[in-house]
């Protein structure tokens, strides 16, 4: 693509050279910052008025850059109570702590928590801020400080630096990007929703054989269980008492972090965020130390073992344990499943199944973090063919799920390779690397 026709050095080494005629400045001289702040909750009349109220909550979970509503709002009285100001439409928030670097651009009048700070841009274009400031997440990220959370102070927000092309040069910039990255977006949104589609189409294959079995031609009875309906009249049933063993940590052997250590010093101490998408995932770990591991050897974890989250939000994930995994051990959330009587593969199919994973939805009990008892999950009722059958069954499913996994690993590539893209774009047209001026875009 077409470039600068000179350049001058920035003085910045993650930005390197820039345009010629660009130039460096702080957020101070191209903006207003204001800072947030929180009325008194104890105060009712402060709350449910008609201000939105922007958190680091509603940044974290914008699914565009603009803000258009806050999950809260205040009243004009609230509003004057806590010293801060409403903020116009166009001005760039940023979350400043937990985390740092969330951003969007106001389509409302708003004022924030004080986990937020506005800019409010004077002859600044505010969709180039915003892409500035996208590209610098991590150089403003490392200017946080603290010790229990990293926060950014308004000074070093004052203080950080941006790139300033000429304002007509702003707006052709952040139309381009607007334009591309919203084709991109569109792109990685379809190749999401083909992905969710395959997973509908995995989980019926699954649904289907582990509840009506192979043949569609079998003669059938009531099991008894309001969300599984009828089932092949071969089948046996149980609770999962009686086709496997299910043990968990024992709150007495329970750790603290004194106990946890660095990688090659312990054993993995599994956590829900281990299971992902039903499946073993240890690219990241918690390690505890071997003495800890060797206290409780009835929860050490093995090949074809099967692990289940039993508190926390992700309730009910599910995973197999594969060949040759390094020693491993669970954290309190979990259990796993021992001595399992019937074809491992077949029990974990049963419980990644939505009428296994129903019972969570009927049985766990509330509040604010939420949990079942491994009584609970003892007596969960599930409905098998004879091994052979079990075994025919895993089969089947594997076969007709290989070439749906494969696709959407495919897929999922794709996604990434489509985000290092928009990513690599934004950083080489907001930082002059390539001149769009003359881009027509159809």
């Amino acid at each position: 693509m077409k470039t600068y026709s000179s350049y001058k050095d920035s003085g910045i080494e993650w930005i390197d050279k820039i345009p010629e005629n660009w130039e460096l400045v702080p957020i101070k001289y191209i903006g207003k910052v204001l800072n947030g702040s929180t009325p008194s909750t104890s105060n009712k009349e402060y709350w449910n008025g008609n201000i939105s109220w922007v958190t680091t909550d509603d940044l974290g979970k914008l699914k565009t850059k603009y803000i258009r509503k806050s999950r809260r709002r205040i009243t004009k009285e609230g509003l004057n109570s806590c010293g801060t100001h409403l903020a116009p439409i166009g001005s760039v928030v940023i979350s400043c702590r937990a985390p740092i670097g969330h951003l969007g651009i106001l389509k409302v009048e708003a004022c924030t928590n004080q986990g937020c700070k506005t800019i409010i841009p004077f002859n600044f274009n505010s969709l180039f801020l915003y892409y500035s400031i996208l590209n610098s997440k991590e150089a403003i990220d490392s200017l946080g400080k603290g010790t229990t959370f990293k926060e950014l102070a308004s000074s070093s927000l004052k203080d950080f630096k941006v790139l300033m092309p000429k304002i007509d040069e702003q707006i052709q910039i952040a139309n381009y990007l607007d334009q591309k990255t919203n084709q991109i977006d569109e792109l990685i949104a379809k190749k999401e929703q083909l992905i969710k589609l395959l997973e509908e189409e995995r989980t019926a294959i699954i649904n289907q054989a582990v509840t009506k079995g192979l043949n569609p031609d079998a003669a059938m009875k009531d099991s008894g269980i309001d969300w599984l309906g009828e089932i092949p009249e071969h089948w046996k049933e149980a609770r999962i008492k009686n086709v496997a063993n299910i043990i968990g940590r024992i709150g007495f052997r329970g750790y603290t972090t004194a106990d946890l250590v660095e990688k090659g010093e312990g054993a993995i101490s599994l956590s829900p965020s281990n299971v992902i998408n039903q499946k073993l995932n240890i690219d990241s770990c918690t390690y505890l130390s071997w003495e800890k591991y060797e206290e409780s050897p009835e929860i050490k974890i093995y090949s074809n073992d099967i692990i289940l989250v039993k508190t926390g939000s992700t309730i009910g994930k599910t995973a197999i344990i594969p060949n040759e995994t390094p020693e491993m051990t669970l954290n309190p959330q979990l259990v796993v499943m021992k001595e399992i009587k019937l074809f491992q593969k077949f029990l974990y199919f049963i419980m990644i199944s939505d009428y296994f994973q129903g019972y969570f939805k009927v049985y766990t009990a509330g509040g604010s973090t939420p949990a079942i008892s491994q009584e609970k999950i003892n007596n969960f009722k599930i409905a098998f063919p004879p091994k052979e059958e079990q075994i025919k069954i895993v089969k089947s499913i594997e076969s007709n799920c290989f070439l749906i996994e494969e696709t959407s690993n495919k897929i999922s590539q794709e996604i990434e390779l489509l985000k290092e893209y928009k990513e690599s774009l934004i950083s080489n047209v907001v930082t002059g690397k390539i001149d769009v001026r003359e881009e027509v875009l159809n």
